[in-house]
């Protein structure tokens, strides 16, 4: 997954399908066109290298 950060916006591209996949989940999952939006709030700590990435929480 290629992220890229300018300023305040964060752009993910997938680089293959099953990030595709990924993506297209975690999108419909957040996003509710018909209501409010969740949102993503970090969980615990991220150290690049160390552990299995970042973790956020899915807020309604």
């Amino acid at each position: 997954m290629k992220i890229t950060i300018k300023e305040k916006i964060a752009t993910f591209v997938p680089e293959n399908d099953q990030e595709a996949k990924a993506l297209d989940m975690l999108w419909k999952n957040v996003i509710d066109c018909d209501a409010y939006n969740k949102k993503l709030a970090p969980m615990g700590s991220y150290l690049p290298g160390e552990g299995d990435g970042a973790r956020f929480l899915i807020e309604d």
